[in-house]
């Protein structure tokens, strides 16, 4: 199997695998984006169950919304959002980082011209790369624990 497909299928990942994720703990977080990804992630991890902790996960998310783009000949008004999560996967009983990396992902948020609707249009276009960003984190996860079954 193709290990760089995104759509990493539960059963083709093996139950060690998933037991080692089922072990990963998501540590607590503050913001409402950093609630949100953790709550998704959490989901995501614990599909098939939750083990003792044997890992945890430190998060960091970075949002920023770029420059507003008038849309010509319409009050329509388009703004770029990056948002970053960057996470260190640490062993609990040795205290070693055992992955570290990040994540980004891109979004554009368009809106009527009330500030109302940008402010919607961009939580929920926030709420879109917090999910998408949990997805990648947790196949960043599950290819870590694969090619350390592949190491032994």
């Amino acid at each position: 199997s193709d290990v760089c497909s995104s759509d990493l299928k539960m059963q083709q990942i093996g139950k060690e695998t998933n037991d080692r994720l089922a072990s990963v703990a998501i540590g607590p977080f503050g913001s409402r984006d950093e609630q949100l990804f953790n709550r998704e992630l959490q989901r995501l991890i614990s599909i098939n169950g939750i083990a003792e902790a044997k890992y945890e996960l430190k998060t960091q998310i970075s949002y920023s919304a770029s420059g507003t783009l008038a849309v010509q000949g319409s009050s329509s008004v388009l703004k770029r959002a990056s948002m970053t999560v960057s996470f260190q996967l640490v062993d609990l009983a040795s205290n070693n980082v055992q992955l570290q990396g990040s994540v980004t992902g891109n979004a554009t948020t368009g809106s009527v011209s009330s500030m109302y609707g940008i402010d919607k249009s961009e939580q929920h276009a926030r709420e879109r790369l917090v999910i998408m960003l949990a997805q990648r984190t947790l196949q960043r996860l599950q290819l870590h624990f694969l090619s350390q079954k592949e190491q032994g």
